[in-house]
């Protein structure tokens, strides 16, 4: 699903009509296509996957927002953007997302790539504890896996002392190195 939605605003934004507007215009497209797909996902059954989809647009929405906020150049051309101007308020705070919502998002999801994009779409908006963090990562059936997700999990989690007790999750001593190497704890 997502590599099918990266590939339609791939294709969509590379079309001649759309390469000569301005990146305000594209930001408004974008918008009404994100209300667009939103009508359509209210048709989706069940309601598990629906609530699902509606998460991952939120998530899609919520870094057009952070996009657009981060360079005012986006939404008023690169010459407006040099003048001073009063400020856009601060975008409001992301959803939050509780263990037991993340968990069932996880198991629901039959493979383990489909686990991690689950966890891609919980860690922005969630906040885990170590204990928390394992159990979501040992939800992954290979060791790898495992350790990606434990990786991904790491922004998430709100007890970092102790996320060297989550490592215990992994059966080979080259994966607890490398996540411990990428997240520079070791």
């Amino acid at each position: 699903m997502t590599r099918l939605l990266a590939l339609s605003a791939m294709i969509v934004f590379s079309s001649p009509a759309l390469s000569e507007r301005r990146p305000a215009q594209l930001v408004e497209l974008t918008y009404a296509e994100i209300t667009d797909l939103r009508q359509d996902i209210r048709q989706v059954e069940p309601r598990g996957l629906r609530r699902h989809l509606d998460r991952r647009v939120d998530r899609i929405e919520g870094l057009l927002q952070r996009a657009t906020d981060a360079g005012a150049f986006v939404a008023q051309g690169p010459r407006e953007a040099r003048r001073p101007g009063p400020q856009r308020p601060p975008p409001p705070p992301p959803p939050s997302l509780s263990f037991d919502e993340a968990l069932q998002m996880v198991r629901s999801a039959q493979f383990d790539a489909d686990r991690l994009d689950a966890l891609r779409m919980a860690v922005p908006v969630g906040a885990f504890t170590t204990d928390e963090a394992r159990i979501l990562a040992d939800q992954l059936t290979f060791d790898g896996g495992k350790a990606d997700a434990l990786i991904l999990l790491y922004p998430a989690v709100v007890d970092k002392h102790r996320f060297p007790m989550a490592l215990d999750t992994l059966t080979f001593r080259s994966n607890r190195e490398r996540v411990m190497q990428t997240l520079g704890l070791g």
